[in-house]
């Protein structure tokens, strides 16, 4: 396995913390250094003085925002009891926006974990929205899965033909609606998760991003529903809460309540469900080993 840290920072403060380095990344138009790492490279660990050096010992403010990319060996993937699957990206208006009706009165007072989903999901999947007052992101052409920004989950025509391909158990497609018809829109279903959800056990690792691991706890429930604002790390699962289900979800999540932004769960997928995307060709995923334990 192959780990690289991305981190988008501002040009002046990358240049102040990295000096002369700072030319071995790329620079994008209009501002930010793309600074793109493994955890052995020297820059890393110079970044990391920098966040403990900050007035609020954190690195909060340094990056416009960060990634961690990790690749595999087909060895590796073949090889693997579980597979860690994630959206890439995601679009907006979510489901709230667009009429879906949610009941947050079971919700966690904590963390706002729990709430429950009353009605069909309704989308705007237009590619352009002139009704809409924000800046709209839409399903792009030729992705599989995808998920809204508060974490609504949803799949193609061809990611539930491969479900279905090798007898799929964990989840069902219910229908996806357009917002102002209410009728079905055609090739998408949203994923639901009906198998019993996941434990995420040691050495799993979630924090704010690298260097801040939220020594506070203040991205943690105290109940426990959600471990941190970010995984930071491979996935661990306990090996006897997963009973073979095809897709499944973690019990514990990761993220915050704020405005329509929820805590979500991580998916996983079973081996042969992997394999029979991969052989359909499925986009909008990356895929990670996931460890049982």
């Amino acid at each position: 396995m192959k780990e690289l840290f991305e981190f988008r920072m501002p040009e002046r403060l990358a240049r102040s913390i990295l000096g002369d380095a700072t030319e071995r990344f790329r620079l994008i138009p209009g501002d930010p250094r793309i600074i793109r790492v493994s955890v052995s490279d020297p820059v890393f660990e110079t970044l990391r003085g920098a966040a403990k050096r900050r007035s609020v010992g954190t690195s909060h403010g340094m990056f416009y925002s960060w990634d961690v990319r990790r690749s595999y060996s087909p060895a590796e993937l073949e090889a693997a009891e579980l597979i860690h699957m994630l959206p890439v990206g995601a679009f907006e208006p979510e489901g709230e926006e667009c009429g879906t009706e949610y009941d947050d009165s079971p919700a966690c007072p904590y963390c706002g974990a729990g709430r429950i989903q009353r009605t069909p999901l309704a989308l705007d999947l237009r590619s352009r929205q002139p009704d809409h007052d924000i800046h709209t992101s839409t399903l792009r052409r030729g992705k599989d899965l995808a998920r809204s920004i508060a974490e609504e989950v949803v799949a193609s025509d061809r990611f539930v033909a491969s479900y279905e391909s090798v007898g799929g158990t964990g989840a069902r497609f219910d229908p996806v609606l357009r917002c102002r018809s209410g009728r079905p829109i055609d090739g998408w279903h949203q994923v639901v998760v009906t198998s019993p959800p996941v434990d995420v056990t040691e050495p799993t690792g979630y924090g704010v991003d690298p260097f801040d691991p939220d020594a506070a706890g203040e991205f943690r429930c105290p109940v426990g529903h959600v471990l941190g604002l970010n995984l930071l790390t491979e996935l661990t699962i306990a090996r006897d809460s997963w009973r073979g289900d095809d897709i499944v979800a973690t019990r514990q999540l990761s993220g915050r309540r704020e405005g329509v932004l929820v805590p979500a769960p991580e998916y996983l997928i079973s081996p042969r469900l992997y394999r029979a995307l991969r052989e359909a060709g499925a986009r909008g995923m990356r895929f990670e080993v996931a460890h049982l334990s």
